[in-house]
């Protein structure tokens, strides 16, 4: 039975000894499983040369099955029509509903679940919503996000009432006076959704609106410090989620130390990002992901691109599951006349200046060592009263952070944000 910190108390609290069993039991359950029926899985198994029956324990697995990567799925999709990219193990019509990838680092990703009340992908995020405070009865504003299928069954579940507005760019507005009429007591954000939010606070009494907020929940991108800052003026507890892997997701708690991986959902692993061998607890890794709840297009260790660092000492709020810290995605890297640095560095010199301080900015780099920094820049049309000055402030803030000067292009914020899909504005892009 839930209590006032644990949805499934049994579950988020499981001895590590007996998780491991449990993962150990559904991994040897899935290996003959997918070898069977995913013929991306088969393939990559049959070129390393192994076969279920080499698996017998969870360290075999780890050790022998091979990882597949996203250019291994659309290759595979590319090469044979399959838009599952050889990673479907029912027949089309045993899917319930198939969704996608936000698509921000290259093509979106298509998986499908199978489910009867609800959907696999988001079920496990009931326990992260009941820990923010999400309780039946309560109006939580409802996601019109279209990727990674029905966000609002985590509400449903715990009997909450979603209130389906668009929170899409254009869309805040009538999503500020549904707070106000239902007063909900939590959100999905991104980083669009603060800078429009950022413009409607100049008419609009945030703190009063966000008064009935329990939390909100941030994910799509790094959470800059003006905007961490903003939401906590605003009276807005924000948690900063993530996905493992396109497998599930995965949210802080109240101690903000972390986001929990839901481990009898997903086997979380931390590997060398330029190898195969696992990285020490607490070291920088790339995130591997397994699926064990998925019999419709499971992931079988798969690559993410994902920086991560991980522990698996229990956390101060009692649950027991790995936790883990974004840091950035495996290609995120820039290098140009020799110096190095990731877009987080560009976004903390835009916040700096007042025009550009929502750090709305896209990074134009067709490869990653590239001859001149291009970066595309939006700004505050209400607040800009010369370009030039503008120019030269942003240049200055970006060649500080990262000592390279740019080739700065200016757009006001509403054409940049039209730019934006899936909820987010991708920050690195080829032209």
């Amino acid at each position: 039975m839930p209590d006032d910190r644990f949805l499934e108390p049994e579950i988020e609290t499981m001895p590590r000894a007996s998780l491991a069993a449990l993962q150990e039991e559904r991994i040897l359950e899935l290996v003959p499983y997918v070898y069977e029926r995913s013929a991306l899985v088969r393939r990559k198994w049959e070129e390393a040369r192994v076969k279920p029956s080499d698996i017998g324990s969870l360290a075999d697995f780890t050790e022998r099955v091979p990882f597949i990567t996203k250019d291994d799925i659309r290759r595979f999709r590319d090469q044979a029509g399959d838009p599952f990219g050889g990673l479907l193990c029912t027949r089309y019509a045993d899917t319930s509903t198939v969704f996608s990838t936000s698509g921000t680092t290259g093509d979106a990703t298509l998986y499908a679940h199978a489910w009867d009340q609800w959907h696999p992908f988001w079920a496990a995020t009931a326990r992260d919503l009941w820990e923010i405070g999400v309780r039946p009865g309560d109006y939580v504003l409802g996601s019109g996000f279209k990727m990674r299928g029905p966000l609002y069954h985590s509400d449903q579940m715990l009997g909450a009432i979603p209130v389906m507005v668009s929170t899409a760019i254009g869309g805040w507005a009538t999503a500020l006076d549904a707070i106000r009429r239902y007063r909900p007591v939590y959100a999905q954000l991104t980083g669009l959704a603060l800078a429009e939010l950022d413009h409607l606070s100049r008419d609009n009494d945030m703190r009063e609106l966000f008064s009935s907020f329990k939390g909100a929940g941030f994910a799509g991108e790094p959470l800059g410090m003006r905007a961490r800052q903003q939401l906590k003026t605003w009276g807005v507890e924000v948690y900063v989620w993530t996905s493992t892997g396109d497998v599930t997701g995965a949210f802080e708690c109240r101690q903000h130390d972390g986001c929990h991986a839901w481990e009898d959902c997903v086997l979380l692993e931390a590997v060398d990002p330029a190898g195969t061998a696992p990285v020490a607890e607490g070291e920088l890794g790339e995130l591997v992901a397994t699926s064990l709840d998925n019999p419709v297009t499971p992931l079988v260790r798969f690559r993410s691109d994902d920086i991560i660092r991980m522990t698996r000492r229990p956390c101060a709020c009692g649950r027991t599951h790995a936790r883990f810290w974004p840091v950035g995605r495996k290609g995120d890297e820039t290098i140009v006349a020799g110096r190095s640095f990731v877009p987080m560095d560009i976004w903390r010199a835009l916040e700096q200046v007042p025009e550009t301080a929502t750090a709305l900015f896209q990074l134009v780099r067709p490869a990653r060592e590239i001859d001149e920094l291009k970066v595309r820049v939006g700004y505050d049309p209400d607040t800009t009263t010369s370009i030039p000055d503008l120019r030269d402030q942003v240049s200055e803030a970006i060649m500080s952070a990262v000592g390279v000067p740019p080739v700065l292009e200016l757009l006001p914020e509403p054409e940049l944000l039209a730019r934006g899909r899936g909820g987010k504005l991708p920050r690195v892009v080829k032209s």
